[in-house]
């Protein structure tokens, strides 16, 4: 049974060029789309999805904020945070506030999917485009904050948190 996508994004273009992509990949089904923060929430809780990407700057709620509404009522729903941002400060806030992943927007299609894949898997992405310093603070962030014991595993696609029992087998 296919993976259910919901894609917010304020961009049409770019909604309908992400749901042609994904819609090569038979494991992936994009059940909807949002061009806002609530209507993402509004789609989420009638949808159930198992997977939201989620730009971050958008109107009526951004991203961020609809992610932590998101997570509080369905923490087992897991976002991708797709955006242009690469600022520490946004990769902090974005993963406090419970996003599983956070890609850049000028990733290749191959990371875009290995992102996914990784956070339907339950780890946590982070864009190999993404600043170490940020990861490392994001990384110290989520051990604080979430009291979650993760690890830092570099590869030439991108970079993962894994929980602890992950990396022990």
């Amino acid at each position: 049974m296919p993976k259910k996508i919901l894609i917010v994004d304020d961009f049409p273009v770019f909604r309908e060029g992400l749901k042609a992509l994904l819609s090569h990949v038979p494991s992936l089904e994009v059940i909807g789309e949002a061009e806002n923060g609530e209507i993402a929430v509004i789609q989420t809780n009638l949808l159930r999805p198992d997977l939201i990407l989620m730009d971050l700057v958008m109107p009526v709620i951004n991203g961020i904020d609809a992610t932590r509404s998101i997570k509080q009522l369905n923490s087992d729903i897991k976002v991708l945070a797709l955006t242009e941002q690469k600022s520490n400060e946004q990769l902090m806030t974005t993963m406090a506030a419970g996003a599983d992943g956070y890609i850049l927007k000028q990733d290749t299609t191959t990371s875009l999917l290995t992102a996914i894949e990784c956070v339907l898997n339950g780890d946590v992405y982070i864009s190999s485009g993404v600043d170490d310093k940020a990861v490392s603070e994001s990384q110290a962030n989520a051990e604080h904050t979430n009291n979650r014991s993760l690890w830092l595993k570099s590869t030439s696609r991108g970079r993962k948190f894994l929980s602890e029992s992950d990396k022990k087998t």
